[in-house]
């Protein structure tokens, strides 16, 4: 009974090994595919924030050049502003952290491996500015719906 028992253990202390290296490969795997896609992921990220500041700009000037029967109402213009502040926050803050992973003010951005580390290494929180962006520019496109109405 006891060699069962010791059989038993062997058995289950070896499942737990392989299932701690198979976690580990799986986890190595995803890191290594991440790092391969940092350069494309860092341009892309670069690509997104010049587009949106150009767009913001022209956003901005908009109102500026509409013919005066076509002004939008205070109120509107008011919520308008305020979702451009938003976005403009949110894309300066991933601007920044771009930026503070490139080490780089120009463009494009020299894709190094300790930049492609980096990136691997902070990448959830890239993910969490970039969605809180995407959310803005829902609410600044559905605003500029209403607006256009």
């Amino acid at each position: 009974m006891a060699e069962a028992a010791a059989i038993f253990g062997c058995v289950s202390a070896s499942a737990s090994i392989i299932m701690s290296i198979t976690k580990t490969i799986h986890t190595l795997s995803e890191i290594r595919q991440q790092y391969k896609h940092a350069e494309t992921t860092i341009r892309l990220l670069t690509s997104q924030l010049s587009t949106m500041q150009s767009a913001l700009s022209h956003i901005r000037n908009w109102p500026d050049f509409a013919p005066k029967n076509q002004r939008l109402p205070d109120n509107l213009a008011e919520i308008l502003e305020m979702a451009m502040e938003g976005c403009e926050l949110a894309v300066q803050e991933l601007n920044e952290a771009v930026m503070d992973l490139t080490g780089d003010t120009g463009s494009p951005p020299p894709i190094t491996t300790k930049v492609k580390a980096k990136l691997v290494w902070n990448e959830s929180a890239m993910k969490d500015r970039q969605q809180i962006l995407s959310h803005h520019i829902q609410m600044l496109q559905m605003i500029i719906q209403i607006c256009d109405r």
